[in-house]
């Protein structure tokens, strides 16, 4: 059975809404064991937020991308917006398909 939920537009968030109605996520050094012990190339931090037990939007960096880890990668997405690539060099962005 269809709860009155369900009938909502799941891209549509409301403009106000009170603060115990949102959860942020955060963890600064996700791979913690793996950072310990030397493997930088798995290492990320991650932030994410839902509003009402939504998601809303979510960031993984991930400092250390490329071969000789000198190059970032992050990732961002909404569900209204898809998810973005964002490198540290070259300086452009672009969506994932």
């Amino acid at each position: 059975m269809a709860t009155p939920e369900a009938d909502h537009n799941y891209y549509e968030f409301p403009d106000e809404f009170f603060e115990e109605e949102m959860t942020i996520w955060i963890d600064p050094l996700d791979g913690t064991k793996g950072f310990t012990e030397g493997h930088l190339n798995h290492i990320t931090c991650l932030i994410g937020v839902s509003i009402r037990g939504r998601p809303r939007i979510g960031v993984i960096h991930k400092p250390f991308y490329q071969q000789g880890l000198q190059q970032g990668r992050t990732y961002f997405g909404t569900p209204e917006c898809g998810i973005f690539i964002k490198d540290k060099f070259p300086g452009n962005i672009h969506q994932l398909r």
